[in-house]
């Protein structure tokens, strides 16, 4: 018997069994790779993606897929690792001394490579006539980076030996190495490297670094596989490697892989726009652009920019589903700003998602954001619910994988995701299983909805994604109603570099416009605008808050809807109060960022019913909406009147969106009330903050602000298309910066400071595509630590009634846990940084409630609440960062508001 059969990789206690039960290491490993063999063999676009950048045909990838994944615990053979069960470790090795345990099997298996198993591969490869060893650092520079992703598996890179405190021999024996290399002996048989030489001589060219980020995915999700005891069950009995790779390991995994939908269905054929979209009756200018290109399987960026109502989301999914046809993606990723944006996408997604692909197929549809477990749909797309989605009654009912919907790190391994563009951007920042994240990505085409709302800080991770994307092969989609030429530009090239193209000039100033990026050129495509789009808004500028209310009133009046778009909650909050004492309860909503999660999805949902493309009149008349940036994106609203605070003019050409959107008889001529300071030529350092001083933060430079408001006033209204471009060009644009006056340009100069800064640290974070799957010396950090988005920290409450008896959640829901995750708001930490001292006979209820909670209660603070005499409120305590008592009032019309105003 070889000594390998004499260690494990897994045990347990079994069923009916006092004695510890092992999965011999061995076995483990051909387990794995045989999932990794099946897989490619099943997942036609990344076996061809893989083959390209490895310089490998498919024999030879199924050889080297085997090869790798059968070493990815080779750190097991350490004795260190060994002695973790010991009774199996005395059954097994009979030992009676051990090594410490002193680092990860992943570092110790990548020591072992370092130091004894690349000379063993080295020394075996075949020598032809003439031909001796060959040179051992081009052996080492080739397959090095394929053994870091391998023995990278749990989800980040292994330490490189420089970075270790201890040598192999610390953790092995020599009977262990020795072990080890009587492995890879066995597998070289089985998978030998006969595609290697070629690659070594020169005769083909390889990307191998690019190939070891797509590879340690693969590994990470066949272990997970592979370690399922469902389908690979513990055995102790050696047996024929080869023979158990044939006969067991394989059809095992296939299993695997269909039980969990691991490898997407394959696509629909591409009828056309109208049979994807049967709901619609005839196609915009935008959407029949899209219906009628001509895609390839080669990479390709489209850069869509049309204006709001255009039909961008259908022309992206009919691009989508086009590339998908010709073999360019299996499935896609649609990313937003924003949870409420997503949510909003996953139900229009949810009625067509289908028809992408084969008839009888089951594709997975995944929600994925943080709180995506807690959106009821989602919920029971994946909780029973595949029979009826299944069924003809349930046609257009989104379905979901139980596996894939039970990890958000999985979640973009699904045919077809939406979710926050955070989910996607983890993917090229040094998080734990940010490989996962690629591979399913690298395999399905990138939507990313609004890419112009996006700081520099997320707009340079974007740049990289977009190059990690086209390096493996993908192609992406991107949409914009009001992108900066030079965002555009930046995007375009950071395709192209991916893609080993150089920089491509784009000075097409026409709108709307496609931009199509592919392998043999770039072309700027003039749109025809959509005849519904075509519109002028009136710009009306009021300087006073009592204006702006006598105007929304008024409308109330007359029996339209109205909103009031602020900059900040707190200003939010302000206006619906005193609009309160003229309206009625039933006629006035309050809509902000700051609700607890089921009055947000509540009110949310109210919002898109009272004003959105299906309301009817008896639902819109005399209602009136106060609402900060959360309608400002994506959520399909149509107001009667709309106002909105001074916003950068990308924002307001977005808010402006929201007035007269849909058919609704004669409105008359649509306008934009903007609330703004009154215009000034020679306006002083504090001509916007003077008014707003809460806005002046959210958004800091003011120079662009009064850009905004000069380019409004000369223009007189927003005219789409005609006007769109010059409007964004005039204040971002090449030469902006000259015309902005002498008393705000140290604003304008403090916050182009601010952005090049968080840039920089952008670039800092990110992870480089040429350094391969590798430790580069950054910290590899949980998902909820990896910085997507800058800003100041928040402080996540969970809120709980207290009538002196009873704790309770601030929502209901039949499973408690569900309902504390619903009663979680998020807030700045500077607000509220920790819990209040309560009474014993509260401090014990606490306690007990935090035991309900999905995390103990370890990531927020629990703000027990009572309802004030009035029934309306509902108030507690917690302590800011300076560890004072501050008030914390919540209700359900009005959401969260914090006062350091005493409680007694």
């Amino acid at each position: 018997m070889r000594a390998y059969w004499q260690y494990w990789a897994k045990g347990g206690s079994a069923t009916n069994q006092s004695s510890v039960v092992c999965h011999l290491l061995p076995f483990h490993l051909i387990d794995v790779a045989a999932v990794g063999r099946e897989l490619i063999s099943q997942d036609h676009i990344l076996r061809i993606r893989l083959c390209r950048l490895l310089a490998v045909d498919s024999p030879a990838l199924n050889d080297l897929v085997t090869l790798f994944l059968a070493l990815h615990d080779i750190g097991k053979f350490a004795d260190s690792f060994q002695k973790g069960l010991p009774e199996l470790y005395r059954r097994l090795l009979g030992r009676s001394r051990s090594k410490p345990q002193q680092i990860r099997h992943s570092d110790l298996g990548y020591l072992l490579w370092q130091e004894h198993l690349i000379q063993q591969i080295q020394h075996g490869l075949p020598q032809g006539e003439g031909v001796g060893v060959p040179d051992f650092w081009d052996v080492e520079e080739l397959l090095t980076p394929l053994a870091r992703a391998a023995m990278g598996h749990h989800g980040q890179p292994p330490t490189e030996a420089n970075g270790l405190s201890v040598s192999l021999n610390d953790s092995f024996f020599p009977e262990d190495i020795e072990a080890a290399k009587a492995w890879l002996a066995t597998l070289l048989n089985i998978a030998p490297l006969t595609w290697l030489p070629a690659t070594l001589n020169g005769e083909v060219e390889s990307d191998v670094a690019t190939a070891s980020w797509l590879l340690a995915g693969l590994v990470v999700l066949c272990d997970w596989l592979g370690s399922n005891t469902e389908f690979f069950p513990a055995r102790d009995q050696p047996m024929d490697p080869m023979e158990y790779l044939a006969n067991v390991a394989i059809p095992q995994a296939r299993k695997a892989l269909a039980a969990t939908h691991a490898i997407p269905p394959p696509a629909n054929v591409y009828e056309g726009a109208i049979s994807l979209f049967p709901k619609l009756q005839s196609l915009t200018p935008l959407q029949q652009e899209a219906d009628t290109w001509v895609p390839s399987d080669k990479p390709q960026l489209f850069i869509i920019e049309d204006a709001t109502g255009a039909g961008k989301t259908e022309a992206a999914l009919t691009l989508a589903h086009k590339l998908m046809a010709s073999g360019a993606g299996e499935g896609l990723f649609f990313a937003l700003p924003t949870m409420a944006t997503s949510n909003a996408m996953y139900g229009r997604l949810a009625e067509v998602y289908r028809r992408l692909f084969a008839p009888e197929s089951d594709p997975s549809l995944v929600l994925a954001h943080s709180s995506s477990r807690l959106h009821s749909g989602f919920l029971e797309s994946w909780r029973g619910a595949a029979m009826d989605a299944a069924s003809p009654d349930g046609e257009g009912a989104a379905y979901c994988s139980a596996w894939l919907a039970d990890n958000r790190k999985k979640a973009l391994l699904a045919p077809v995701g939406v979710g926050t563009i955070d989910q996607a951007l983890m993917g090229v920042l040094p998080s734990r299983h940010q490989s996962l994240r690629l591979l399913g990505l690298g395999r399905n085409v990138l939507v990313v909805d609004e890419v112009h709302a996006y700081d520099p800080y997320m707009h340079q991770l974007l740049c990289n994604l977009l190059k990690f994307h086209a390096a493996f092969g993908g192609s992406a989609v991107l949409l914009s109603a009001s992108l900066p030429q030079k965002m555009r530009q930046e995007l375009l090239n950071a395709f192209r570099q991916g893609s080993n193209h150089g920089p491509c000039e784009v000075n097409q100033a026409r709108y709307p416009l496609l931009t199509v990026a592919s392998e043999t050129d770039v072309r700027e495509v003039p749109v025809a605008s959509w005849e519904q789009s075509r519109r002028e808004v009136r710009v009306e500028f009021v300087h006073r808050e009592e204006e702006v209310r006598v105007r929304l009133l008024e409308a109330a009046r007359k029996g339209q809807c109205a909103c009031w778009i602020r900059n900040t909650v707190s200003e939010a909050m302000e206006a619906w109060e005193e609009l309160s004492h003229d309206l009625p309860d039933d006629e006035l909503l309050l809509f902000h960022a700051r609700f607890p999660l089921c009055d947000r999805l509540a009110r949310e949902a109210e919002v898109v019913s009272l004003f959105g493309k299906q309301s009817t009149v008896a639902d819109r008349t005399g209602k009136v909406l106060v609402a900060t940036q959360v309608v400002e994106q994506s959520l399909d609203l149509d107001f009667d009147v709309l106002v909105s605070d001074l916003a950068p003019v990308d924002l307001l050409i977005q808010r402006a969106g929201r007035l007269h959107r849909h058919p609704r008889g004669d409105r008359g001529r649509p306008a934009l009330a903007v609330h703004s300071p009154p215009f000034a030529a020679d306006p002083a350092a504090d001509w916007f903050s003077a008014q707003f001083p809460k806005a002046a933060y959210v958004y800091p430079d003011h120079g662009r602000l009064w850009l905004t408001a000069m380019l409004l006033r000369e223009a007189g209204a927003i005219r789409v298309p005609g006007g769109v471009r010059d409007l964004i060009e005039g204040v971002y644009g090449q030469g902006s910066d000259g015309r902005i006056p002498e008393g705000l340009r140290a604003s304008t100069g403090k916050a182009v400071g601010r952005d090049m800064s968080h840039l920089s640290l952008a670039q800092y974070n990110q992870l480089n595509l040429e350094d391969g799957y590798s430790d580069n010396g950054d910290k590899w950090m949980p998902d909820t630590q990896t910085p997507t988005r800058l800003g100041e920290s928040t402080t996540i409450l969970c809120l709980a009634k207290w009538d002196g008896v009873e704790l309770v959640p601030w929502c209901g829901h039949d499973d408690s846990r569900f309902a504390w995750a619903l009663s979680q708001v998020s807030v700045a930490s500077h607000w509220v940084a920790g819990p209040a001292k309560h009474p014993p006979e509260l401090a014990l209820a606490v306690e007990a409630a935090q035991a309900q909670m999905l995390d103990q209660g370890r990531w927020s603070v629990l703000v027990p609440l009572e309802q004030d005499e009035e029934g309306g409120v509902w108030r507690g305590k917690a302590l800011n960062q300076q560890g004072g008592l501050v008030q914390v009032l919540c209700g359900e019309a009005r959401g969260l508001a914090i006062s350091k105003k005493s409680m007694i």
